[in-house]
């Protein structure tokens, strides 16, 4: 609607509310019959994300909702996208807690050689999993070097750290720095992998990298990737 309170159905032009009650008819008279009502649901617009519960409104909880702080732009360079994937949400899931993969599926832009021998370690909070893959000494791509703000060529060590909250939502956070130079001296690239079953075997995927600002106009660059 204009005022940015409803939501206009693209078939008729009817408007509804937060409720699902029809505020606007813009039929005839414009007389809204009692009955003119959809079913709502919860939402919560939270780190730039629209969070539906589609369950029963009683038991929805917008503290439950993962935390994805980095979805600042005040701060972060924020490049995101969409895809449609022909399989099952849950094998998703897999590929981003296996990191190993990206030597298979990503050899010339996160890939290494060396990633999938780094060490995994798994440990569990509540029902969020993460985990944490180090890997030490690696010589990166080019578009890794850029985003480290460091010469090519340098070895590197990379904290790979995946936390999951089932069913669908996951946080990846890159850490490249300087072998031998400790983690808090690294610079992140955290990255946000988000599952939405469209069918059986259909899956919507959203998912964002993030770089810092501080790397200067290169961090606009690389998020616009």
């Amino acid at each position: 609607s204009d005022d940015g309170n409803a939501i206009q159905c693209g078939y008729h032009g009817l408007q509804f509310d937060a409720t699902g009650r029809c505020v606007k008819n813009p039929h005839g008279d414009g007389r809204i019959p009692p009955a003119a009502k959809v079913r709502a649901f919860p939402i919560v617009e939270r780190w730039s994300l629209l969070w539906i519960w589609m369950g029963d409104p009683e038991l929805a909880d917008a503290a439950a909702i993962p935390a994805f702080p980095f979805l600042d732009p005040g701060h972060w360079a924020i490049g995101k996208d969409r895809l449609e994937i022909d399989a099952n949400y849950v094998l998703e899931s897999d590929n981003i807690l296996d990191l190993s993969h990206i030597e298979y599926l990503h050899p010339g832009s996160l890939g290494s050689g060396q990633a999938g021998e780094g060490k995994t370690v798994v440990t569990q909070e509540g029902s969020t999993v993460w985990s944490r893959r180090f890997v030490r000494g690696e010589i990166l791509p080019e578009f890794l070097y850029q985003a480290a703000g460091l010469p090519s060529g340098t070895l590197c060590d990379r904290w790979l750290d995946v936390r999951w909250d089932p069913p669908a939502s996951m946080y990846l956070q890159a850490d490249m720095g300087a072998s031998g130079a400790p983690r808090e001296q690294s610079v992140q690239t955290p990255g946000v992998h988000l599952f939405t079953p469209a069918t059986h075997s259909r899956t919507h995927y959203f998912f964002s990298l993030s770089f810092p600002r501080a790397l200067g106009p290169i961090a606009e660059e690389l998020a616009a990737r």
